[in-house]
């Protein structure tokens, strides 16, 4: 039965998963979902519904209790090490609340993610700075990140995650902190991100974000999905 779904225009899969942090604690129970390839889905629910838990699960920080988790047709649980490395490479990963190297300016912040790779240097600077016109960063790349807003430290951690071209972005409450402006400015970058075709896992606890996108939501309550629409 899983092998004939390996097969799915699905990219993302997860069967049965749960995970518990001991006999008292379970953060997820028996999730079960599936995300087409190109799309862009809000995973929903009130702090504490496990969100988080379920993106660290999809970008294997820790592996699940039980289930399987299928990410473009490759088993999470049968990675080894090195494979694990090159899986992670195929993700743009963005958190609230995003950490860079204070000493090192915008520019390289965004290049570092390349640098790490080993791509020629020319390479580097010109995608980096495509990106950064991109994301309208252009006059911040000499900045230092103590230097910007709240609105346009986030601005780099998404440019940050598009430089490599990702085939998925898993954003963990990406606009949590953000003014109206600058919420619906990154909110708007992900928008253009899923036109290129790149797919979006967008979790939020703004429930009326997600309404109001018309876009696909999975909401999540104690671990459980309770709506999937």
């Amino acid at each position: 039965m899983l092998r004939q779904k390996l097969n799915s225009p699905e990219i993302i899969q997860m069967f049965g998963v749960s995970k518990s942090y001991g006999p008292n604690c379970t953060a997820l129970e028996e999730i079960s979902l599936g995300i087409t390839r190109g799309d862009f889905v809000f995973l929903t629910g009130p702090s504490g519904a496990g969100k988080t838990t379920l993106l660290r699960l999809l970008i294997a920080a820790e592996p699940p209790t039980r289930g399987q988790i299928i990410v473009n047709g490759r088993n999470l649980s049968r990675l080894r090490p090195a494979e694990l490395s090159h899986y992670r490479r195929q993700l743009g990963i963005i958190f609230q609340q995003s950490k860079f190297l204070s000493h090192r300016t915008v520019f390289d912040n965004v290049a570092i993610t390349l640098q790490a790779q080993g791509i020629p240097n020319k390479v580097v600077k010109k995608r980096t700075w495509e990106t950064l016109q991109w994301a309208g960063l252009e006059e911040k790349k000499e900045a230092y990140p103590a230097r910007l807003s709240e609105g346009e430290r986030q601005k780099v951690a998404v440019a940050r995650a598009l430089v490599d071209s990702p085939l998925i972005l898993i954003a963990d409450e990406p606009t949590g902190n953000l003014d109206e402006k600058f919420a619906a400015e990154i909110y708007k970058l992900f928008e253009e991100i899923n036109r290129r075709g790149t797919t979006i896992l967008f979790a939020t606890h703004a429930r009326q974000l997600a309404e109001r996108s018309g876009r696909r939501a999975i909401v999540l309550r104690q671990g459980q999905i309770v709506e999937s629409r």
